[in-house]
C-alpha cells in the first residue's frame, strides 16, 4: 500500500488526510443531531478536526437533501428536555 495516505505525522498527531476522513465521518454520524448537542460535542475534539467540520457537515447536508429531500434539522436530543 505504497500510495495509502499517511495516517499520523512523525510527532504522532493525525495527518491532514486522517483529520479530513474523521471529520467527514463525524459529520455523517452527527447528521440530524440537535445543534445544542453538537455544540457540546464539538468542544471535545482537537482543532485539527473541528476546523474541518463545517465544510464536512455542509457536504453531508447537501448530499442528504439531494437524496432524501428537505428535512428539518436537529431533532435528536441526548436528554428528554425540549
Amino acid at each position: 500500500m505504497a500510495n495509502a495516505p499517511k495516517l499520523l505525522n512523525d510527532d504522532g498527531t493525525a495527518s491532514m488526510a486522517t483529520a479530513l476522513m474523521i471529520s467527514q465521518g463525524f459529520a455523517w454520524a452527527s447528521h440530524g443531531v440537535a445543534p445544542k448537542v453538537l455544540e457540546q460535542v464539538g468542544a471535545m475534539p482537537p482543532e485539527s478536526l473541528t476546523s474541518r467540520l463545517a465544510v464536512a457537515r455542509a457536504a453531508v447536508d447537501a448530499r442528504c437533501e439531494r437524496v432524501w429531500g428537505r428535512r428539518a434539522p436537529g431533532f435528536a436530543h441526548a436528554t428528554p428536555e425540549r
